[in-house]
């Protein structure tokens, strides 16, 4: 009956107009796949780099890439007039240097350093940003000092952090008092087992991991209490990425690791400069062979 009804006459059956009909009586009722639509939870925390100013954020990027954006401008100011137009002042930061700015921060330079005629003044910029090495007019102050550039001029650009209340900070101190009581105790070197998860050397590692590694050293942690500490330490912008080498420094200072491993150091010593045993007075003694 099917060959009959498909048959072009011929002798031949038109198998694909079968294939048709079946593929379109079979399929044609399934409902769609399923999908999945990532929707993001409101972030209601407040980051450092919300409450920054723009100026800021570029002097601390300066600072820490070491650039002379100032020479940058220049190459479009031939007169060196001090002026350029706000589209060359974007493409110097976005083209030449490799600057990503916020539409909404570029919109508050524009409106800062735009003059009336709708050129960028980035000498005045300049000098803002310069102001973390430098000091203009220094030859008429010889006496004055010039602090150098430290962690603090750069931390604007390297760490985005939580803004926290007095009751999380508390929290906070008072599980780092508890885990650096704990490390004392147990005597246990936390920053090698970290930077087993962090083989890039990155200096963060995911929470789960954080969590994986406190176990491994023998630390039970709550969820809650990973996450409290997560607020201090998720310190990039995100609530992911755990910043260990900053926690290690916290809960285990440089100067109790030391301590640590001259004490371990010295409990493994078996024999004095002299190639002599160390231990009881019997053993320290020379016996008279007979």
């Amino acid at each position: 009956m099917v060959a009959d009804r498909y048959s072009n006459g011929k002798g031949s059956v038109n198998y694909m107009a079968i294939h048709n009909a079946i593929t379109k009586n079979t399929f044609a009722q399934e409902p769609p796949p399923p999908t999945s639509k990532m929707i993001l939870r409101t972030d209601n925390r407040v980051w450092d780099q919300q409450t920054l100013a723009p100026e800021r954020k570029l002097q601390a990027l300066v600072v820490m890439k070491r650039i002379r954006i100032r020479e940058f401008f220049e190459d479009y100011d031939k007169l060196r007039k001090g002026v350029t137009t706000r589209q060359q002042a974007h493409a110097v930061f976005h083209g030449v240097l490799g600057v990503t700015i916020p539409a909404g921060d570029w919109e508050k330079l524009c409106e800062t350093y735009c003059r009336e005629d709708g050129l960028f003044n980035y000498a005045a910029l300049c000098d803002v940003i310069d102001e973390a090495f430098a000091a203009k007019g220094l030859e008429k102050a010889p006496t004055r000092r010039i602090n150098l550039p430290d962690a603090d001029t750069t931390e604007a650009a390297r760490r985005n952090r939580m803004q926290l209340d007095v009751n999380e900070t508390a929290a906070i101190v008072k599980l780092e008092t508890d885990i650096r009581r704990q490390v004392k105790q147990k005597r246990k070197l936390l920053l090698p087992t970290f930077q087993d998860f962090d083989p890039s050397n990155r200096g963060h590692i995911t929470k789960s991991q954080f969590t994986r590694a406190m176990s491994m050293l023998g630390f039970e942690m709550a969820s809650w209490e990973v996450d409290t500490l997560a607020l201090k330490y998720c310190n990039v912008g995100n609530v992911r990425d755990f910043d260990y080498r900053e926690f290690t420094a916290n809960v285990d200072p440089p100067s109790d690791v030391r301590d640590r491993l001259v004490a371990m150091s010295d409990e493994s010593t078996y024999f004095d400069k002299k190639g002599r045993i160390v231990g009881s007075p019997q053993r320290n003694h020379r016996t008279t062979p007979l």
